[in-house]
C-alpha cells in the first residue's frame, strides 16, 4: 500500500512533539512528548481515533515518569 501525503497533511496535522527529543532512561518514553519511539515513527500514519488515545494517555506517562 503507497500512502501519498502532501506537505499540507503535516503542516496541519498536529503533534505532541515538542522538540526534546531525548529518551528516559529505560527508553521506553521520550521526555518530551512521552510517547514510545514506535508511537512517534507511525504518528502521521496513525488514525485520528488512534492518534487521540495515545494523547489521553501522555499525562499518565508523564507522571510516571516524574515520579
Amino acid at each position: 500500500i503507497r500512502v501519498s501525503m502532501n506537505r499540507n497533511f503535516f503542516e496541519t496535522s498536529t503533534s505532541p512533539c515538542i522538540n526534546i527529543c531525548k529518551y528516559d532512561i529505560s527508553n521506553n518514553y521520550c521526555i518530551g512528548c512521552f510517547r514510545t519511539p514506535a508511537e512517534i515513527s507511525k504518528w502521521f500514519y496513525l488514525s485520528e481515533e488512534e492518534r487521540s488515545k495515545i494523547t489521553e494517555s501522555l499525562d499518565s506517562r508523564k507522571n510516571e515518569l516524574n515520579n
